[in-house]
C-alpha cells in the first residue's frame, strides 16, 4: 500500500510529518530554451493541474482528440494544486504526407509517433516512470499480483518476463486480478 509521506506519523509526534518538496531536476539549457518555445505557442487544449503519487503536471496538445482522450483517462489524477512544475506537450505535425505527433516532457522530447493513440501511449508510459522519479518517501514494485482464497500473491519480476501471462492465467483459473503489472 503506498502511503504519501503526508500521511505517516513519527512515534511520538503529534504532528503530520509534511511531504517533501517535489524534486526537479537541475536545468538543461537545451531543453529549457526548447520549452520556452512551447510555452510561446497556442495550444488547443491546456489541462488542470494533475497530481500522480509525487509527480504534478499538465498536459497540452495541438490535437484535439489526443487532449480529449487523454483528459478521459487522467481524470481521476485531478488535483486541486494551483501550479504544476512539469508539462507534456503533444505536437501533431503534417510530414511528407503523414502525421505525426510529437511529444515533450518539459522541452525534453520523448519520441515522434504515426498516431494519436501512440501519442497517447506515449504520454501514459512516460508519466510511469516520472511518477517513479519524482516521488520521494515511497516503495514501487513492478509485479502482477492474483487474491486467491483471501491471500495476495505477489509477482515480481523484469519487464516481459511473464507476470501479466501468469497473473491472466491465475485469474481464468478462478483469481482475482490484483494489477496488470504496472510500475
Amino acid at each position: 500500500v503506498l502511503v504519501p509521506n503526508a500521511l505517516v506519523r513519527r512515534a511520538g509526534d503529534d504532528d503530520v510529518v509534511p511531504s517533501p518538496a517535489p524534486r526537479i531536476d537541475p536545468p538543461d539549457p537545451q531543453a529549457q530554451e526548447l520549452r520556452a518555445q512551447l510555452d510561446g505557442r497556442t495550444w488547443a487544449v491546456v489541462s488542470p493541474v494533475h497530481r500522480a503519487v509525487g509527480c504534478t503536471f499538465r498536459v497540452r496538445s495541438e490535437d484535439e482528440d489526443v487532449a480529449a482522450e487523454l483528459m478521459r483517462v487522467l481524470r481521476p489524477l485531478r488535483s486541486a494544486d494551483l501550479d504544476a512544475p512539469h508539462v507534456y506537450s503533444v505536437r501533431r505535425r503534417h510530414n511528407e504526407g503523414a502525421d505525426q505527433w510529437r511529444v515533450y516532457f518539459d522541452g525534453t522530447p520523448l519520441g515522434t509517433v504515426g498516431s494519436a493513440e501512440s501519442a497517447v501511449a506515449l504520454v501514459l508510459w512516460h508519466l510511469n516512470q516520472a511518477v517513479v522519479r519524482y516521488t520521494d518517501g515511497a516503495l514501487f514494485f513492478h509485479a502482477g499480483g492474483v487474491q486467491v482464497g483471501g491471500r495476495v500473491v505477489m509477482l515480481p519480476a523484469l519487464s516481459d518476463s511473464g507476470k501479466s501471462t501468469l497473473t491472466t492465467a491465475l485469474v481464468r483459473s478462478g483469481g482475482g486480478a490484483r494489477s496488470r503489472g504496472a510500475s
